[in-house]
């Protein structure tokens, strides 16, 4: 018999942290999260997304052992602005359990129901910038440090209990080469002459945290429209800032400004972290933090974290520039591969970023998001 019980007490979201790292301690593919970061991640006080949300944890234990979890997230904001009543789903994990995990499913759906929502979404996290979509293609690849792995089976189990496609992110693959670098340099010298853009030096954190507040209205511009986006608080800035800015390796921050000196797209992306994280089970201490540092400074895959291109400079060639800085600093250090974050399935600007690779990319994995109308 499987008992689901709600994480009360700060031992029990150790568990709950600690749960998916256990289950797939043998799943090459897998990439286990920071451990740190998903404590601070569930508690209110350290993640501010708590101002505008509320969040439940739940385990499902079997014979006094954990066999999965499930976190409910109730974004008021997002019902806010898209006038619906919907709570979503997130860290949805579980041994292949179908009891298990019909009851983790049937416990989102109460606490849903209990706020008064109509419709259950996930897994999605508190915001845009988290993880979220749950695989349903390339399993047999590495995971991202951005990313989460789940086995086959989950998708079987949201079949199960009444949950459809609502819409899907893709994952692309490119490859490093000479002449896909030589095209992408020519393009990015075109645009600039034609329009005047220039490409601001960045060698360190200092050289960008004067134009944070310019990074992140354009990323709000750019993405407002996009399936989950809610906008960023200054508070979650600042917490994004802390998370994943200052561990930039500045080689990979390409940011693009116009005749006026403002920004007109920025590109950033990280030395590939994942193997790192992989060798530490996700603990900074006592030698994770030394093979983060590591990876930081040599690696020969990058994972591109995020693309922006202010809307009036839309089509003109803004993403040429961001890139081909990029991918220039990237082989010149050996990268030899970049993997993009998941690209909603609609969002054709971003997938047209990848026709500057030709015959050098490739849409690998998919991950989706389910939805259930109660």
């Amino acid at each position: 018999m499987v008992e689901i019980k709600e994480v009360k007490t700060r031992k029990e979201l150790k568990e709950f942290v600690s749960f998916p790292t256990r289950l797939y301690k043998k799943v090459p593919q897998a990439v286990p999260d920071l451990y740190g970061e998903e404590l601070d991640y569930f508690t209110p006080g350290e993640n501010p997304a708590f101002a505008y949300c509320k969040s439940r944890q739940f385990l499902a234990i079997r014979d006094g052992r954990t066999v999965g979890r499930i976190a409910t997230i109730l974004n008021s904001m997002y019902n806010e602005k898209v006038g619906e009543k919907r709570m979503r789903f997130s860290r949805f994990d579980v041994e292949n359990d179908p009891e298990a995990a019909k009851l983790l499913l049937e416990k989102v759906e109460e606490v849903a129901r209990e706020e008064g929502m109509e419709i259950v979404h996930g897994p999605i996290g508190f915001t845009d910038l988290d993880k979220q979509g749950m695989l349903v293609d390339g399993y047999e690849l590495p995971d991202t440090s951005v990313t989460l792995y789940n086995h086959p089976y989950y998708n079987d189990f949201m079949a199960e209990n009444g949950y459809e496609k609502e819409i899907d992110w893709i994952e692309f693959l490119l490859h490093a080469n000479d002449a896909t670098l030589n095209r992408v340099c020519r393009l990015s010298e075109k645009v600039q002459k034609l329009y005047g853009l220039t490409i601001m030096k960045c060698t360190c954190f200092k050289d960008i945290e004067p134009r944070l507040d310019e990074i992140f209205d354009l990323l709000g511009s750019a993405y407002n429209h996009l399936y989950g986006y809610t906008p960023l608080t200054k508070e979650l800035q600042a917490y994004y800032v802390k998370q994943y800015f200052k561990m930039l390796n500045f080689d990979y921050v390409s940011v693009c400004l116009d005749k006026e000196g403002k920004i007109a797209g920025f590109a950033l992306a990280f030395p590939s972290l994942a193997k790192a994280f992989k060798k530490s089970d996700g603990k900074l201490f006592p030698f994770g933090f030394i093979r983060l540092l590591r990876a930081m400074k040599k690696t020969d895959k990058l994972e591109l974290a995020l693309i922006a291109v202010r809307k009036d400079m839309l089509g003109k060639g803004v993403n040429a520039i961001v890139c081909a800085e990029v991918i220039r600093r990237g082989m010149e250090n050996g990268v030899k591969s970049a993997e993009t974050g998941p690209c909603l399935e609609t969002n054709e600007q971003i997938h047209n970023n990848w026709k500057l690779f030709e015959g050098h990319y490739e849409q690998h994995k998919r991950r989706r998001c389910y939805k259930k109308v109660l």
